[in-house]
């Protein structure tokens, strides 16, 4: 028991400053002596360390969730977002709605600034994104330059109103070297009754793509 005791004092010791567990759990105040005391210093020990880890924890599945270098949800978090709105809400219960965007001409930004001030066009616009939505709504980058959205309790006419403030935000937004602001096409569809996760995003990749075809681009389109 006292070898026992000493590794755990020495785990103690050697926690930095900057690595000590988050929350501090003091033992109970009960008067105890010689291997009650030492029993419950280690109780102490592994209730802290345990919060720590959970913390821990935590923190790497949110990372999991996350798209490296924009800091919003990943595809792969988006989909799972979007099987469970799915799942919540059948047939004409249904009523959320999603929007898919990317950057007019994007390969020509990294061509011309080169790929860092491209990185800094997506993480301006999955910037605007987050200051876009409700805490209950999703956020993501699809992939590329592309981004998707999933609203909650939304019909087109929201989406679309939605659409149009992140457009505007970006036409008024930060701006490329040359002193020019970069642009985005938007798509939007409802959710409908029989709709599948591959059913709502092949109609709102054609909604993009129909906003991609207008001239000048710069435009949201419903379908």
């Amino acid at each position: 028991m006292q070898l026992n005791m000493t590794f755990v004092m020495a785990g103690l010791k050697e926690i930095g400053a900057d690595e000590r567990p988050i929350e501090s759990i003091e033992p109970d105040p009960i008067s105890l002596t010689g291997s009650d005391r030492m029993l419950t210093h280690m109780a102490h020990f592994i209730r802290t360390i345990t919060a720590e880890l959970e913390a821990k924890d935590s923190s790497m599945e949110r990372k999991v969730q996350l798209d490296s270098l924009t800091q919003i949800y990943n595809r792969s978090q988006i989909e799972a977002e979007l099987q469970e709105a799915l799942l919540m809400t059948k047939g004409n219960e249904r009523r959320f709605a999603v929007i898919m965007m990317d950057i007019d001409d994007f390969k020509s930004i990294n061509d011309r600034f080169g790929h860092d001030i491209g990185d800094i066009a997506l993480k301006s616009l999955a910037y605007i994104l987050k200051e876009s939505v409700r805490t209950t709504d999703a956020a993501g980058r699809w992939g590329g330059d592309e981004f998707f959205l999933l609203l909650q309790k939304t019909d087109a006419q929201g989406a679309y109103i939605v659409a149009e403030r992140i457009r505007k935000a970006i036409q008024t937004g930060k701006t490329l070297p040359d002193g020019s602001r970069f642009t985005v096409s938007i798509g939007i569809t409802a959710a409908k009754p029989d709709d599948t996760i591959m059913s709502i995003f092949k109609r709102a990749d054609q909604a993009l793509y129909a906003a991609k075809a207008i001239e000048g681009k710069d435009s949201v389109v419903d379908r």
